[in-house]
């Protein structure tokens, strides 16, 4: 996805790699460390001053879209217990098979290539580009999901690793969604119909385009990554910037070469200052090696590898299909989260501070798969009940609390590891001005004690999607919530509890 097929930390490069990246990396390192580095680094906090739009707090959930000629062949080996990116990730499928970037375990890297052998010929991954027709792209009917999902914002793959771009980029002639493939703006028709439906647009970019010459010039030993940043990079990214206004850039595949060799701290003082979407966009954190979780408007956390923590703004990537990007038509159902823990997920999430982006994966032609459908469509009924305590709210002291219950959480662990936690805390908090909603992951007990809670000054207990008024006591161990024998909703339960003013919790 986002990240590369293996993880951004070690970036466990083939060894053939290893001689002439790091010989690349010393060249851009001595070029980008040229300026003191107290000057750098005044540069840098100043754009990090910088506050987020409102609206990013706000709007608390995302739809992120992995969408382009990768998802014709739509194939990956994945296998959830081992590391990050191990069986290939069908995104990264153009770069496996024109041998870019192949795969880490021979077996895996055969696999790709007999495939593509057998299904297309012995032909590059850029002779795919016309099968990639989106015939059935319909980019109001897309819209019209996320809106019902409870999404307020959404952003595409507008160039991924292989830097086929989804728009008519004058940087990238005859291989761009214009001159090949769909024949249409499709970064330009997906922005204005999340517009027309309400939704802010934006989109991913990857810094590096690997199979780009000029790229792949900087990569050689001695070699200057500066004739692709001016050449080509800088001004397709501001190109596409000036045409379609994004509310949120999302920036990726920047591991390679270190932070300023891409030129970012200059683009980001234009897009903060001169560009169009000045006052309403909102970045990440991915500009060079040693950025993440150090520079830019929102971290990133890439399928719960919180590399940040949570202290800082923060958003959490995270795919319906464990593992799957992109479309990839090996996945099974057991790979999907279900219902109620895609709504924990959100839960969690929001009560840590951060927004979820949850990623989907069209096909080629441009239909979003009917159970990644299903889905958000079971997140969208759950917060037309709830959303009361996930949009406008903030983190409070206290995140969650409580014995734990059954939630199932597929992730990465802080060695880019797949691996699972089957339990959550019961309950988890949010608050906006004096009212505080307590979110319960599973049907709670009765009577319900909120140890937290026990220094508040409360006015009313209300359980969210009904006119039901919670009977409650203030006790020594907490606030004590009456229930009835069943609630009504699935999944999750929310409890509006409000204040006179909001209080300073006791430590459960």
């Amino acid at each position: 996805m986002v990240n590369a097929g293996l993880p951004p930390r070690s970036r466990r490069r083939q060894p053939a790699q290893i001689l002439f990246c790091a010989a690349a990396a010393i060249s851009l390192a001595q070029s980008a460390t040229a300026a003191p580095s107290s000057e750098t680094d005044s540069a840098w906090a100043a754009l990090d001053r910088r506050p987020n739009p409102a609206w990013f707090d706000d709007a608390k959930l995302g739809i992120f879209i992995h969408w382009s000629v990768f998802s014709v062949p739509a194939v990956a080996w994945v296998y959830p217990d081992k590391p990050y990116g191990y069986g290939g990730h069908s995104c990264w499928y153009g770069l496996y098979v024109d041998r870019l970037r192949p795969l880490r375990a021979p077996d895996q890297q055969a696999l790709v290539e007999v495939f593509h052998r057998k299904t297309y010929g012995d032909v590059p991954f850029k002779a795919l580009a016309p099968l990639f027709k989106g015939e059935a792209f319909d980019p109001a009917q897309w819209a019209a999901l996320f809106k019902r999902a409870g999404a307020r914002y959404a952003f595409l793959t507008s160039n991924f690793h292989d830097g086929y771009c989804l728009w008519p980029s004058p940087f990238n002639p005859g291989w761009n969604s214009l001159d090949t493939g769909p024949k249409r703006d499709v970064l330009g028709d997906f922005s204005a119909a999340m517009r027309a439906a309400g939704l802010r647009a934006g989109f991913y970019y990857s810094l590096g385009e690997f199979n780009h010459p000029l790229y792949q010039a900087a990569r050689q030993p001695g070699g200057d990554l500066q004739p692709f940043v001016r050449q080509h990079l800088q001004p397709q990214l501001r190109e596409a910037v000036n045409r379609y206004h994004p509310s949120f850039l999302y920036f990726d595949g920047e591991w390679e070469f270190p932070l300023d060799a891409f030129d970012m701290r200059d683009f980001l003082s234009w897009l903060y200052n001169a560009s169009p979407c000045k006052d309403d966009v909102v970045v990440n954190d991915r500009f060079g090696r040693g950025s993440r979780g150090k520079h830019g408007g929102v971290f990133s956390s890439e399928a719960g590898v919180r590399e940040s923590g949570t202290a800082h703004r923060w958003c959490e990537d995270r795919p319906l299909s464990r593992g799957n990007w992109s479309y990839n038509r090996f996945e099974r159902l057991e790979d999907y989260l279900g219902a109620r823990d895609l709504i924990h997920l959100l839960v969690e999430t929001v009560a840590e501070g951060g927004n979820l982006h949850v990623a989907i994966s069209p096909s080629g032609d441009g239909a979003i798969p009917m159970i990644q459908q299903e889905r958000l469509v079971q997140l969208g009924d759950w917060l037309r009940l709830n959303g009361e305590a996930i949009y406008d709210t903030r983190p409070w002291t206290v995140s969650n609390e409580g014995p734990l219950v059954e939630s199932l959480n597929p992730h990465l662990d802080a060695k880019w590891h797949w691996t699972e936690t089957r339990q959550r805390p019961l309950v988890h908090y949010t608050r906006k001005g004096s009212t505080l909603y307590a979110i319960c992951l599973a049907q709670p007990p009765s009577p319900l004690l909120l140890t937290a809670a026990k220094s508040l000054n409360v006015r009313a207990v209300t359980l969210l999607g009904t006119q039901h008024k919670v009977p409650w006591t203030m006790t020594d161990s907490g606030l004590r919530l009456t229930l009835p024998p069943a609630l009504p909703g699935h999944h999750a339960w929310t409890f509006q509890i409000e204040q006179r003013k909001l209080g300073t919790p006791s430590k459960p």
